[in-house]
């Protein structure tokens, strides 16, 4: 009988080991590893001229980590709910998280100048239907690939045209508008090559006009149309033109 008894002073040594343990074991349900957190991961790809997601939506309340894609020829950007990317350069992609409290329809762009008269802008939904806006997008795309003719027409004129603007203030008009991005011009220290190199086609000021305001299709190549007031077409008109005919 002697082996099954304990002294009182070896319950006691028995209980203090017992609340080490316990102190050291794991409370139940804490685990470190684990976050209540959760994100979307959203690709947007970036292209001349328009944005693709690959999701369309996200119910609100929720963060999303946007990762966008310059898949373009040129520089983009994307800015959404005060938020924006680092100017992208083409094949680089930039990361951006966004978590949107409320329901609606937030609005994304990209901040370049001329790049959303050029299609790039529209509307993210969160927490309601996405909007119809991809299907107005391709219309209008679709639409100048019919009707090609502005660009392929470098016939020049007999002589001299008398300018109608200011070429020193079209200068910076054709900066803002982003015009470099996509066409050479030796003047303005431009090198895009999207669009034709203004350079070798001389265009005159009536062909300049009529691209600028209805836009036109070359070589697959989209020139969105651009909004701008009689005083700067004119300007940039003469700017280019006196640019290209020295």
């Amino acid at each position: 009988m002697r082996g099954c008894f304990v002294s009182s002073s070896g319950l006691a040594a028995l209980a203090a080991v017992g609340i080490v343990v316990g102190a050291l074991a794991p409370v139940g349900g804490a685990s470190p590893a684990k976050s209540s957190a959760t994100s979307t991961p959203i690709t947007v790809t970036a292209s001349e001229f328009k944005f693709v997601f690959s999701t369309a939506s996200v119910a609100a309340g929720g963060t999303v980590v946007f990762t966008v894609v310059n898949k373009g020829k040129i520089d983009h950007d994307f800015q959404i709910a005060g938020k924006k990317t680092p100017t992208i350069k083409p094949g680089k992609s930039a990361k951006l998280t966004v978590t949107f409290a409320k329901k609606g329809q937030s609005a994304y762009i990209c901040t370049l100048p001329g790049h959303v008269a050029g299609g790039m802008k529209g509307s993210f939904a969160v927490g309601v239907a996405p909007a119809a806006a991809p299907a107005a997008t391709k219309t209008a795309a679709a639409k100048p690939a019919s009707t090609p003719t502005p660009a392929p027409a470098p016939a020049a004129a007999a002589g001299p045209e008398t300018l109608q603007g200011d070429p020193v203030a079209g200068a910076a008009v054709y900066k803002d508008a982003g015009c470099g991005g996509c066409h050479t011009l030796a003047t303005a220290g431009t090198q895009g090559n999207v669009g034709p190199n203004l350079d070798s086609r001389k265009p005159t000021q009536g062909q300049l006009r009529s691209v600028i305001q209805s836009g036109a299709t070359a070589g697959g190549a989209i020139m969105p149309s651009f909004s701008l007031s009689p005083t700067d077409l004119n300007n940039i008109v003469a700017y280019v033109y006196k640019a290209t005919h020295p």
